[in-house]
């Protein structure tokens, strides 16, 4: 042992621990290190605060470090249960699951075959969807499609942690799928096997790896569906889980917490306005008590009328009840100022924390009025970056697996011809839009990245959730129209461009260079502003279609 080594141990040995001994330093009873060369009492042992005792804060208790066991049958239960509650009963669990659910999924990624046989690539696709787009031929149950599948598995996955599909076949072998919600998959208890290697309806390997699961049958009988034959949409967040947890997991203390805190609140209101005035006693001049005679309250003198039926001058008129008070009495309004500020800031924060816990900006999931134009933009970035993980996952589970189960069925039953391209199940996936607050800029950036070169129309086409070929074909078909009904009218092209184009002045202030009015522009469409007319020749310079419509526009004039 070093010298240092036996100097720290000699050091701890002799520390007062009775009560008799000298007080201890307020280091070691607090916790915290001296700050200089580390230790400290009790179980300062590491210069990591992290890791430190201190008597300042509550025990942290996770007793479970190994991420296979970390959660139980129990644990799930009770967390899915709970979220179900939240979901079904309040509006802000029930706007994540399905808005962070819409983002992701959109109006469905489409997937396009990307095989070197060309023309197989399109009959893969037509009979993929041909199948597809039908819940009677894609959903053993009959309720989903291809394409709401995707948001129903999404939607499930975040509220319940993760969600099912069986990969099976029809009567004449074409591709089906059976869905099941998280409650579904569980151990249950199947006659003659042996449950005591199942975790939560999974039966791992040695490896961890998934060799079955197990589903709990509507009729009570669980049914074991092997590994290769179905599809579990889980984020493997832990590197131990079989299964997955709901998004909201971590936020249900806050959201039963905010919900009571509400309810109180509510409560309290209500309370409040059920009586909108007292009667007080309000001392006389010179000290005494209130004499004379008169009614301490209530409406009024009420008129006999005959029949035993009373009225009062209110009735009468029609006008508001006024108490007639007696000497030394006063009336006190009630005014409620709940909810409290506080109040307010305290369950604005606790959302927070919850959409963060999301890996969410709040603002997406809660308040996005209080942005500006340059913080929405880079908030929207934010959620874009988690949006496409999100869709990467959709592809690597439901979407890819789906596609060439269905595929590989098509190519068994002869539905489909061979592919020339041995890589058969090669495909791409395209996403929905991004998300924008700029529709028009962002719309004119698209359209100049198609002249370029740098956005091809299957992926701008794609963003619509359409085929790119049956759209250039229709645009192709209007062309020739056009062409040919100008051949037949005698009408040269040039002469149909410059009639399209004959009220061609700028219009905008972009292209007016500083927002000119007419006012401001001559005869030839030119600005009368030296300086907005040296801009706007510039743009004539880079654009000689608008150039050439600019000179013939000129000429017309001057003719």
């Amino acid at each position: 042992m070093s010298r240092r080594n036996r100097r720290m141990s000699q050091s701890r040995t002799e520390a007062p621990t009775s009560a008799g001994a000298a007080p201890l330093s307020a280091e070691s009873y607090f916790g915290y290190g001296s700050g200089i060369g580390g230790g400290g009492g009790g179980f300062m042992s590491n210069g990591y605060q992290g890791a430190d005792f201190s008597r300042l804060r509550g025990m942290v208790y996770f007793p479970e470090l190994d991420t296979r066991f970390d959660v139980t049958s129990y644990t799930r239960t009770e967390i899915l249960r709970k979220v179900r509650f939240l979901y079904a009963n309040h509006g802000l669990p029930k706007r994540i699951v399905n808005g962070c659910s819409r983002m992701v999924v959109g109006t469905g990624l489409t997937v396009h075959a990307s095989t070197t046989d060309t023309a197989w690539n399109e009959l893969a696709e037509s009979y993929f969807y041909s199948r597809a787009n039908s819940p009677v031929s894609w959903d053993v149950g009959g309720r989903y499609t291809f394409d709401k599948g995707q948001l129903a598995n999404t939607r499930w996955r975040f509220r319940d942690g993760d969600a099912g599909n069986a990969l099976t076949t029809s009567p004449t072998g074409q591709a089906m799928q059976a869905y099941y919600e998280g409650h579904q998959i569980g151990n249950g208890t199947l006659a003659g096997t042996d449950n005591t290697d199942w975790r939560d309806g999974v039966l791992p390997d040695r490896h961890n790896r998934a060799i079955a699961y197990r589903i709990l049958g509507f009729d009570g009988e669980p049914v074991d569906i092997p590994a290769s034959a179905f599809i579990l949409n889980c984020d493997y967040d832990r590197g131990g889980a079989v299964r997955g947890l709901s998004m909201l997991h971590h936020a249900i203390p806050h959201l039963l917490d905010g919900t009571e805190i509400l309810g109180f609140i509510k409560a309290g209101v209500k309370l409040a306005n059920q009586f909108g005035y007292v009667i007080e006693d309000e001392p006389l001049p010179g000290g005494g008590s209130p004499t004379g005679a008169g009614r301490a309250g209530g409406q009024t003198r009420q008129v006999d009328v005959g029949g035993g039926k009373k009225i009062t001058l209110e009735q009468v008129h029609g006008g508001g009840v006024i108490p007639e008070l007696g000497p030394g009495k006063r009336i006190k309004f009630l005014s409620d100022s709940r909810p409290h500020p506080n109040n307010i800031q305290l369950l604005d924060y606790m959302i927070r924390d919850i959409a963060w816990g999301c890996d969410l900006a709040p603002d997406i999931l809660w308040n996005i009025a209080a942005l500006g134009g340059a913080n929405t933009r880079f908030v929207l970035a934010d959620a874009q970056g988690w949006i496409e993980a999100q869709q990467q996952e959709l592809v690597n589970t439901y979407c890819g697996r789906s596609y060439i189960h269905a595929i590989a069925c098509g190519l068994a039953t002869k539905r489909l011809r061979p592919c020339k391209d041995p890589q058969w199940w090669k495909h791409v996936w395209i996403p929905p839009p991004r998300l924008t607050v700029d529709f028009g800029r962002d719309g004119k950036m698209h359209l100049e990245q198609l002249k370029a070169g740098a956005l091809t129309y299957k992926r701008l086409y794609g963003w619509q959730g359409l085929d790119w070929k049956p759209e250039v074909t229709q645009d192709l078909d209007e062309s020739a129209f056009i062409l040919k009904g100008l051949k037949d009218r005698e009408v040269s092209l040039a002469d149909y461009l410059a009639l399209k184009t004959r009220n061609n002045a700028p219009q905008n202030p972009e292209e007016k260079g500083q927002g000119s009015d007419s006012e401001n522009t001559g005869d030839d469409g030119l600005p009368t502003n030296p300086d907005e007319a040296s801009a706007f020749l510039g743009r004539l310079a880079k654009n000689p279609e608008a150039a050439a419509a600019f000179m013939r526009r000129m000429s017309a004039n001057a003719g």
